[in-house]
């Protein structure tokens, strides 16, 4: 069974610890993005086609960055760092193999929800470690998706216990004038970078090929 409980616990720890920045952070982030969409605005008025794939650019690489940052800071709090504003930013290797990802994961989910609802939901929760995997472990995207197909495995059901309960407190704080949902997005994305620690060792202390069968496997996550 995965420790949801200790998850969100420990998002929360982690929330309180680092709300200033992780505030600080996606805001400027969002000022950033907001700037260059404004400044396209101005842009359109010389030449339209221009600006329109500009505007594509923009938001290519902020639907790159936002995930990959986050993922980054998010480990870095789990494992009792102090995140800083330069781990934002991800390698361009890294980058590159994320941009690959979201084509391949989300070609693979179209299809998945073409076969119905629930082909598509459970290979969205078997696939949804892919962007640590490709972050932390420098994966390209056939081995990150690879490795979040087998660390998941036999937990597709506790996942979508957790991702329902992620999206229960997010629309709570969103039915909290939007204010707690600021709150509730850092606590969830901390959880989740948790949750993966957890499932990242469960696959390593698997025993491989590879591996002497009789070498005892490393100690998982402490509850904190």
């Amino acid at each position: 069974m995965l420790p949801i409980g200790d998850a969100l616990r420990f998002g929360w720890e982690g929330t309180k610890k680092n709300f200033w920045f992780l505030l600080g952070l996606y805001v400027l982030f969002y000022l950033i993005q907001f700037a260059a969409a404004f400044a396209l605005t101005f842009l359109s008025e010389a030449n339209e086609q221009l600006a329109a794939g500009l505007g594509l650019l923009v938001n290519l690489v902020a639907n790159v960055i936002l995930p990959t940052g986050t993922a980054v800071v998010s480990l870095k709090i789990c494992d009792g760092l102090k995140p800083e504003l330069g781990d934002f930013i991800c390698d361009g290797k890294t980058l590159l193999f994320f941009l690959l990802e979201l084509f391949l994961l989300g070609t693979i989910l179209v299809a998945g929800f073409l076969c119905l609802i629930v082909p598509g939901i459970y290979l969205a929760i078997r696939l949804s470690q892919c962007t640590y995997f490709i972050v932390e472990q420098k994966n390209d995207p056939i081995g990150a998706l690879k490795n979040s197909w087998e660390a998941t495995r036999d937990l597709a059901g506790p996942l979508f216990v957790y991702f329902l309960a992620a999206m229960g407190l997010i629309l709570g704080g969103f039915l909290l004038f939007l204010v707690g949902m600021i709150p509730a997005w850092f606590v969830t994305t901390i959880a989740s970078a948790y949750l993966y620690r957890v499932l990242n060792q469960r696959l390593t202390a698997r025993p491989s090929p590879e591996k002497d069968p009789s070498t005892p496997p490393p100690i998982l996550l402490e509850s904190r």
